[in-house]
């Protein structure tokens, strides 16, 4: 469950991500279309200003390139224009300089790495649950190697493994014999062993792991082991 939501969260990202990348270029084609014919415009602009101004007074185009000047010099609180070193405008106002195209760096940026992020903890997480896995394959190897080779500790707690490992001796064994030899439904252990002439000295080690559920020791285990081979 958690990796299905895992999941989806991280496509969606990846769909606001691809999302914000269209827009974002789109929106950037359309500024430099904008400032491109801005540009022309402002061109045919001086040119016809310059046209209309040829015949003006030299005094005239001063008094003119004075006041565009004053427009732009800093000012104090009175309105006069505060001596000393001149900033230009982008000097003056460096802060605005930049800072979308920082923001929506960042947010691009952003929008990349939380999608690859997850992408690393999910494989990661994937690598890990597979470890376990083989982990547990290995040591319930190692349990039946321990079982076959009679590595068995003396009263030991049964494991459903090691219980159901005295149970397919039985039926491995019961698998050899004939047909009317084997095991009918309504027989006891007891009567099918007096019936065949089985070995009844394992009779009361497989009801203990049968239906008693209790610890057996290691001799119990080889002698099971030795008559049903």
């Amino acid at each position: 469950m958690k990796r299905k939501v895992m999941f989806i969260f991280g496509f969606l990202l990846l769909v606001l991500l691809i999302t914000f990348l269209v827009t974002f270029t789109s929106q950037t084609l359309a500024n430099k279309v904008t400032s491109f014919y801005s540009d022309i415009q402002k061109k045919q602009e001086r040119a016809f200003l310059g046209n209309f101004n040829e015949g003006r007074g030299k005094v005239d185009l001063d008094i003119t390139k004075l006041e565009i000047e004053e427009i732009d010099l800093p000012k104090n609180n009175n309105g006069e224009i505060m001596k000393g070193e001149t900033l230009d405008k982008k000097e003056r106002e460096p802060w605005t300089e930049g800072k979308p195209k920082k923001k929506n760096s960042y947010l691009i940026y952003s929008l990349i790495a939380i999608p690859l992020i997850l992408l690393f903890i999910l494989r990661k997480r994937r690598k890990r649950k597979k470890l376990t896995i083989n982990i547990l394959d290995v040591n319930e190897l190692k349990g039946v190697d321990e079982i076959q080779g009679g590595g068995i500790d003396i009263n030991v707690s049964l494991s459903k493994e090691k219980q159901n490992e005295i149970r397919r001796l039985l039926q491995e064994w019961q698998g050899k014999l004939r047909d009317d030899q084997k095991k009918k439904t309504n027989e006891t252990i007891h009567e099918w062993f007096g019936r065949i002439g089985g070995p009844s000295e394992i009779i009361p080690i497989y009801e203990k792991v049968r239906y008693g559920y209790q610890n057996f020791t290691k001799v119990e285990y080889d002698l099971v082991y030795s008559r049903l081979r």
